[in-house]
């Protein structure tokens, strides 16, 4: 459901989703999260395994990029809607507040 799609995972965490995203062949996947010590993380473990050869050859998505973005402050969200074919967001919702600003995002 996501090969050939541009993939944002909102709120990624350390990225175990996003690595899961990446057997899936998208052309692009996005991490985003707003600890910027947890999404380095997260993109190098994403850039490690596009770096293991054995599925470089058949990865679409060559690398990873990052957006830092905090759900409570809309200047920090994409400029643009529609950028993404695809959303993802993983154990996202255990805050009261977090499905109020991820609704709006």
């Amino acid at each position: 459901f996501i090969n050939g799609r541009r993939v944002i995972d909102v709120g990624c965490g350390l990225g175990l989703a996003s690595l899961a995203t990446l057997l899936g062949e998208p052309t692009t996947l996005v991490l985003s999260d707003v600890d910027e010590e947890v999404l380095n993380l997260a993109i190098q473990s994403c850039t490690d395994m596009i770096g293991k050869r054995d599925f470089n050859d058949r990865m679409a998505c060559k690398e990873v990029e990052r957006m830092q973005i905090d759900w409570s402050d809309s200047s920090s969200w994409p400029k643009q809607k529609g950028d993404f074919d695809t959303v993802l967001a993983s154990d996202v919702l255990y805050d009261e507040d977090a499905t109020e600003y991820l609704s709006a995002l």
